[in-house]
């Protein structure tokens, strides 16, 4: 057990199992404990793992339900127990609920990916069959923030790297987001694709391969190895309320520059507002990765799509390429990506066509 996050929950798992299997009660006792103990400290208070990476999540679900379903047979006292796991259980459900999109796809935020591991709808349905229901707690410990109405569906990330002591699952991804408009991708996570060690692992952890600001073409937080990580950056949230966020980050101290971050969530419009508060010894750039379904067309200081414009208010460069993101290991799709560099302040608008 010297792995800790998911390692250890599975190790606890096993325990727990062998420990029915065999009609060891000693060992069931050891197993629940441990579980207990790790549960305790990686479930969020809004149900959130704590590694953040709804593909993680749902497997952890997963074998919650499978622990529930063996210990409703159980010889042994296990009340107290299950009453944790059921609570558990029903926090987490409510957390990947209100993760999920509209379209019914989840975020591949972090180190996710779907198609691995059980979907949602088949958890929500043992969950279901064993009469446990979903306990909503608003997004606030696990750092997400969704903002929705009948145009828009945003998810905005005001994390640094989590959890503090082995966030090897987890990418230089402060202040990314990712935004359907009417139901379809828009602005994309561009996922990820390999566990190896490369240059592609190194990229799709980046802060360059998400929506947010690079300085000085430096990620936010250090990441290094294939599950290792640095210098983090850490989060001030300012201000969250029902269409607006506001935040910053000293992840670019070491140059001495802070970046904030304000969301503005309209009806028809999203504004959005990077500011680099100090001397940047370099370039600031922003990023978007867009779905390449929807077919860019470049004007000065503006990109034209079907359903919106975005327009880009103190650019100093607009530059709009092709690239890849990852739809799942090994699996990739073309996709635009848009780097758009500034100075102190860049404000950014999403508005729908007229």
């Amino acid at each position: 057990m010297h792995l800790s996050n998911n390692h250890l929950l599975e190790n606890g798992f096993a325990l727990l199992f062998a420990s029915h299997f065999f009609g060891h009660e000693k060992l069931f006792h050891y197993s629940s404990k441990v579980l207990m103990k790790a549960l305790d400290k990686q479930v969020l208070a809004d149900g959130a793992h704590f590694e953040l990476c709804p593909m993680y999540h749902l497997w952890t679900v997963n074998r919650l339900l499978e622990c529930l379903q063996i210990l409703k047979k159980s010889s042994f006292k296990v009340k107290s127990f299950v009453d944790v796991l059921e609570k558990k259980v029903s926090a987490m459900l409510g957390w990947i609920i209100q993760m999920q999109f509209a379209n019914g796809s989840l975020p591949a935020v972090n180190d996710s990916s779907e198609g691995y591991g059980p979907g949602i709808n088949a958890i929500l349905k043992i969950a279901y069959d064993i009469g446990l229901k979903a306990s909503i707690h608003p997004l606030k410990e696990s750092g997400f923030r969704k903002f929705k109405n009948r145009n828009f569906e945003m998810l905005v990330d005001v994390n640094g790297l989590t959890p503090p002591e082995a966030p090897g699952h987890s990418h230089a991804d402060t202040f990314h987001f990712i935004l359907h408009v009417f139901g379809d991708p828009l602005i994309i996570d561009t996922g990820v694709s390999t566990y190896e060690p490369s240059k592609l692992r190194m990229h799709e952890r980046s802060t360059a391969a998400h929506n947010t600001v690079v300085v000085n073409d430096l990620n936010q937080s250090e990441i290094y190895g294939t599950f290792r990580a640095g210098r983090r950056a850490k989060v001030n949230l300012l201000k969250c309320t029902s269409n607006e966020l506001e935040a910053s980050h000293n992840g670019y101290q070491h140059i001495g520059v802070k970046h904030t971050r304000t969301f503005s969530f309209g009806l028809d419009k999203i504004v959005i507002t990077d500011k680099i508060i100090g001397k940047v010894p370099g370039k600031c750039s922003a990023f978007l990765h867009i779905d390449k379904k929807n077919r860019l067309v470049k004007k000065e200081n503006e990109l034209v799509s079907k359903f919106v414009n975005i327009n880009f208010n103190n650019a100093s460069n607009i530059e709009v390429k092709e690239n890849y993101y990852a739809i799942a290991f090994g699996k990739q799709l073309p996709c635009y990506v848009v780097k758009i560099d500034f100075s102190g302040e860049l404000v950014t608008t999403i508005r729908l066509n007229k």
